[in-house]
């Protein structure tokens, strides 16, 4: 279980009155999401998982046609992928694997990190995944996590056997 506290100081204080937008990176596996959502709930922020777009595109498609997918970013309705009861959304059938492969494509990549920089310019977003400091490069505050191999198999599977899946 994942435990936050959030201390303000007088020295950090004028961060949590003023909005800003912070970024949670790292690899799979190591609850960028459960730390992600427990700032939100403190911060009363924002949620947005980048890795949902990308498995998002998958189980819209089974073409990894780069126009088509462009077109699926830029013509759809993607608001309900920045709610943070979705996190665990597009879960299952190999999505995750043919997510990972997708975020390899630059021009898709690039499209997602629009969308995302276009929605968090008001500033109040926490935004989590294993490319998030490179979509949000400028947010204010930047977390990366680690865990040893052992914690994030422990994790994954939790993941996996979690009634919560949509399968």
């Amino acid at each position: 279980s994942l435990k936050m506290e959030l201390h303000p100081t007088k020295s950090n204080l004028s961060f949590i009155m003023e909005e800003i937008n912070i970024v949670i990176s790292g690899p799979c596996a190591l609850g960028k999401s459960s730390v992600g959502k427990l700032l939100v709930t403190k911060l009363n922020y924002q949620f947005i998982e980048t890795d949902l777009f990308y498995q998002y595109l998958v189980s819209k498609t089974s073409s990894f046609d780069e126009e088509e997918l462009i077109n699926i970013l830029n013509n759809e309705e993607l608001k309900y992928l920045f709610q943070i009861d979705n996190t665990t959304l597009f879960y299952g059938d190999g999505i995750n694997k043919q997510a990972f492969e997708l975020s390899k494509n630059d021009n898709i990549r690039k499209n997602i990190s629009e969308i995302i920089q276009k929605n968090t310019r008001q500033k109040g977003f926490v935004v989590v995944g294993c490319d998030s400091t490179e979509i949000l490069p400028d947010a204010e505050i930047k977390f990366y996590l680690t865990a040893n191999f052992e914690t994030r198999v422990d994790h994954r599977q939790k993941q996996f056997n979690s009634e919560d899946l949509m399968w």
